[in-house]
């Protein structure tokens, strides 16, 4: 009898931290970039992955959970022309190097990277995931203009588009 009570409460501890999963997805991150220039009409993060650079994509909720990519996200979007930061949640994607996309309403484009401790996550944790990260774009190691074939390499097709 105490086998199978054992049983039970581990199951219903095993779907609660499934569905707490799901809900909040173990790689889902909270992002405030500080010190965004108010000339910044778009956001978003960029991983530097063996592979090439990929677009981390906004992790958003309605009813349930579900992502975006950064081109057609509102969440990348800035109106006001404030400077000021810009935040959100993303799906973190691991990296040599983290770095701050930054479309300009003039059509500059540019990336602030970070590199070692400045670019891990804070805060989160090795059974439930999250965390935070804080950039300042004060602080970034590298900036680096971008031009439109690297953008439309990242799949900013839409971006590029609404700036004409």
């Amino acid at each position: 009898m105490k086998a199978g009570r054992a049983i039970g409460v581990t199951a219903v501890l095993a779907l609660g931290y499934f569905v707490r999963l799901y809900l909040y997805p173990y790689d889902e991150v909270a992002v405030e970039v500080r010190d965004v220039p108010a000339d910044t009409a778009f956001v978003c993060l960029v991983a530097d992955r063996p592979g090439g650079p990929v677009l981390m994509p906004w992790s958003l909720a309605k009813v349930f959970p579900f992502t975006m990519h950064p081109d057609r996200c509102t969440a990348s979007y800035r109106w006001g022309g404030e400077a000021g930061p810009h935040g959100g949640s993303v799906r973190w994607a691991s990296a040599v190097r983290v770095g701050v996309l930054l479309g300009g309403a003039t059509g500059r484009w540019r990336v602030a990277w970070y590199e070692g401790a400045a670019a891990r996550v804070r805060g989160g944790s090795w059974v439930f995931g999250g965390g935070s990260w804080r950039p300042s774009l004060l602080d970034a190691a590298d900036k680096q203009p971008l031009d439109e074939a690297a953008l439309r390499g990242l799949g900013l097709d839409y971006a590029l588009q609404s700036e004409r």
